[in-house]
């Protein structure tokens, strides 16, 4: 669902069969970035995220990032309920604006635990 919200263009199947042809092509570092906290976000997206991030990671992925959606200027996210004008704040770890359906607070929480999440996951490969 968030994927269609951000108009991203591709399903899950053709992201997991990137991983794998790159995978299988004998790319040696795979990356793949997931964002938390879009206007389309809930509670419940966010979990489904990490456990696609998980996903691939098992398909191939070498290198997991997660960051938080940022409204930078310009950008088509309007429907975040920002927090912060302090531009310096603006970077993709830090919340300066959060959906409808979370408070800061709980999407604050959401990212620390899918931090904690991937890493373990990625200390199990190794």
């Amino acid at each position: 669902d968030v994927l269609k919200a951000i108009g991203k263009g591709i399903t899950l199947s053709q992201a997991e069969a990137a991983v794998r042809a790159a995978a299988a092509a004998g790319i040696p570092q795979i990356s793949c970035g997931f964002m938390l906290g879009h206007p389309a976000d809930t509670a419940s997206t966010m979990g489904d995220t990490i456990a696609f991030a998980e996903r691939l990671r098992e398909l191939g992925a070498t290198s997991l990032t997660i960051s938080l959606c940022t409204p930078y200027p310009g950008t088509a996210l309007t429907d975040l309920q920002v927090h912060s004008t302090d531009w310096e704040q603006y970077v993709f770890s830090r919340v300066v604006a959060h959906p409808a359906a979370l408070t800061a607070t709980e999407l604050v929480r959401a990212y620390a635990a899918a931090l904690d999440r991937i890493h373990a996951s990625a200390s199990r490969r190794f």
